[in-house]
């Protein structure tokens, strides 16, 4: 079980790309106040925890309702996560774009910057493979400290812009890309495997 735990965290915290977060997060809160960035994070978070807890637990009627195999599903979150994984390689992704900073903390921040697609087909894919209730609380505790590795590194946004320079970020998102890719290349062969079978 602590290899699940340890499993899910990383694959987590790859999927939800906190470097991306990160510089997006700073490029539109720039010039606002240190609290009001504060209440930002939190309510931005506590979205993402409800999302993400949501699509794992109830993904799996989801895909029932619409009549998807969980192996077609893998194929087609895959190659979500694929392209999405490119664009950040290739700096061209288009949630960069410039928003309101009012009232950032839901949309877009929550969803779709932090949830989007990759994420969400990740977790459907996720909690199909859920298979009793402790190993339903260990993958949702490897993704609750997912999560909270990403409030901490939006808290620490301003420490980590000193240390990386915006350059070092950029480096560290494209980093993040591959990563990604990676782990959709996977996600894919999985499925077209178990569809061979």
């Amino acid at each position: 079980m602590i290899e699940l735990f340890i499993h899910t965290y990383f694959k987590m915290v790859i999927i939800l790309s906190p470097f991306f977060v990160v510089s997006f997060f700073l490029s539109v809160t720039r010039d606002i106040d240190a609290v009001v960035r504060r209440s930002i994070i939190l309510k931005a978070i506590i979205a993402v925890v409800l999302f993400s807890c949501g699509l794992l637990f109830f993904g799996k009627f989801v895909l029932e309702i619409f009549g998807l195999t969980l192996d077609a599903f893998r194929i087609g979150a895959g190659a979500v996560l694929f392209l999405s994984g490119i664009s950040m390689v290739q700096d061209d992704d288009t949630r960069k774009q410039i928003v309101d900073p009012s009232g950032i903390a839901v949309v877009p921040l929550a969803v779709p910057v932090i949830v989007g697609p990759s994420v969400t087909g990740a977790l459907l894919v996720l909690g199909a493979d859920l298979s009793g209730p402790v190993s339903s609380i260990v993958v949702c505790a490897g993704l609750l400290g997912a999560i909270l590795t990403l409030m901490l590194c939006l808290f620490l946004s301003s420490t980590l812009e000193r240390i990386f320079k915006a350059g070092g970020l950029k480096v560290l998102v494209k980093l993040s890309g591959l990563m990604i890719a990676s782990l959709a290349a996977q996600m894919i062969f999985t499925g077209i495997r178990n569809f061979l079978k």
